[in-house]
């Protein structure tokens, strides 16, 4: 449970941007970072605050209330059970009246609409207003109404005090973004409901879930599920379907997305071995196969039977209208090796180079998530490296714009 002094992760909020989170990161540095900082101090920096001298005492939680006035739902009822033991804490205090001009008795919150819809477009606006005997939240979503609530908690200060303050806020960013990756470093569920409830104290809105890589392949697809009995580091190291709902579930309530990466065609060795002919098989120099396998095999109609029913089933579990579908990374020396790849060049001239052969499996790809309705991001490196193939192929628009 978060205490009081907790408030918040302002050094981690910008760690994220930067690099992967481990599970560790953000709910450590909630812990080990909140005391610095004042009761009345709210991160991240509204846009516009002001606040007054005037000093409001909030009567004891067993009184205080969370009225709904507009459109309730299950997003602000669970709200209102999490944040009352943030605000109160969960230690009995004496609580000093001596400098409190009123009190608080509650918190009116009015959502203009009953839209629960999580996209890059949602609205997470709100406006604040510290006053007695009621605090009032205004929103147009129930999740701008969540922002206005942690910002609430973050004002109170440790003796259940509250300064008269007036806060209207709305994201600078649309995407706000946190990644973990579960296949280096497994994550127990309760590790990942943690960091998600860390990230909803700093109002970011994207779990990019990085939830299989080379090394392990933690997710229990039923379409495959030889792929996790094989591929994960042991059998308890597992995500199973009620997993992966649990967390999406969790994370609605907290108004962030769940936005999973499944990395192709490198970054695949676990889990996707036991997949006949989906990795390419590597030559040495002798020209014989070397027992070690490459990317998937971009030249064979079985990969992409593959990739339809396996992306038909993420886009069935995982509800957000994106898939992060890698690019990045992918080492040509295994395909350069294999004979059979140099013969398929070899008959489609238009293709000219490896580069272009990764396009040509991109571009694949996309075609197959493009026919399920299903919008990927990739990362960067694939327009850096790739050839015009792909680049003429999709389209580009940042998240990250205001």
């Amino acid at each position: 449970m978060r205490k009081k002094a907790d408030v918040l992760l302002t050094t981690s909020a910008v760690v994220v941007k930067t690099m992967p989170m481990s599970g560790f990161s953000l709910v450590a540095l909630a812990l080990l970072l909140g005391p610095v900082f004042a009761g009345n101090t709210v991160w991240p920096k509204p846009s516009k605050q002001q606040s007054t001298a005037s000093t409001y005492s909030l009567v004891d939680s067993g009184e205080f209330k969370f009225l709904t006035v507009g459109k309730t739902s299950a997003v602000l009822e669970e709200a209102y059970e999490r944040y009352l033991p943030i605000i109160f804490g969960s230690i009995t205090r004496q609580r000093d009246h001596t400098d409190a001009n009123s009190v608080v008795l509650g918190v009116q919150v009015n959502v203009v609409t009953d839209d629960l819809s999580l996209t890059l477009d949602t609205d997470y606006d709100y406006e604040l207003q510290v006053e007695s005997p009621y605090v009032n939240i205004t929103a147009n979503t129930a999740y701008g109404a969540l922002y206005g609530i942690e910002t609430f908690s973050q004002l109170v200060d440790s003796n259940l005090h509250v300064n008269a303050t007036t806060v209207q806020d709305q994201p600078r960013f649309k995407f706000r973004a946190s990644m973990i990756d579960t296949s280096r470093h497994w994550l127990p569920l309760s590790v990942i409901l943690a960091h998600l409830d860390a990230m909803s104290y700093n109002k970011m809105n994207v779990l990019h879930w990085h939830i299989v890589d080379s090394v392990s392949f933690p997710f229990c697809s039923e379409s495959y599920p030889e792929m996790c009995l094989e591929g994960a580091y042991t059998e308890t190291h597992v995500y199973r379907k009620q997993d992966v709902q649990q967390v999406i579930e969790y994370a609605q309530l907290r108004g962030i997305r769940v936005v999973p990466e499944f990395d192709t065609p490198g970054h695949a060795r676990e889990g996707y071995e036991t997949i006949p002919n989906l990795l390419t098989m590597c030559y040495g120099t002798d020209g014989k196969p070397d027992g070690t396998t490459g990317p998937f095999n971009p030249i064979l109609d079985s990969t992409y039977t593959f990739l339809r029913k396996f992306y038909a089933e993420i886009k069935a579990l995982f509800t957000d209208k994106f898939v992060h579908v890698g690019g990045d990374e992918v080492s040509f020396d295994c395909w350069q090796s294999n004979p059979a790849i140099t013969k398929w060049m070899a008959a489609h001239p238009d293709i000219k180079g490896y580069d272009e052969l990764e396009s040509y499996y991109e571009v694949k790809l996309l075609d197959i998530l493009k026919q399920q309705n299903t919008s990927y991001i990739v990362w960067e490196e694939i327009f850096d490296n790739v050839s015009v193939l792909l680049k003429t192929h999709a389209t580009f628009a940042s998240p990250y714009s205001s």
